[in-house]
């Protein structure tokens, strides 16, 4: 039985074998490449990064979102509906 696993193991096709391995050349080149372009994004990514922090950029002078101011009617109103009145609390 030993010698007929050898045998078998001898007759295969080396070009099948190589064929394997080319292909996993292949791949592992595509894979380099992909890696070496993401390594190209994330040094991009990075220099905008660094040119937005100190590139004399801030947000100062621009306008402030101004808050909506409440009318009389709608404070009053507000406080109509809420739990505890707080114009007229109840007394104990």
């Amino acid at each position: 039985m030993v010698e007929e696993n050898e045998t078998k193991e001898e007759t295969e096709d080396p070009k099948e074998d190589n064929s394997l391995i080319d292909d996993l050349n292949k791949a592992t080149e595509r894979m380099e490449e992909a890696t070496k372009e993401r390594n190209k994004t994330i040094e991009k990514e990075e220099n905008l990064i660094v040119e937005k922090r100190l590139g004399g950029k801030s947000d100062a002078g621009e306008p402030t979102p101004e808050e909506k101011k409440e009318s009389d009617v709608e404070f009053a109103n507000n406080l109509g509906r809420m739990e505890e009145n707080l114009m007229f609390p109840e007394k104990k």
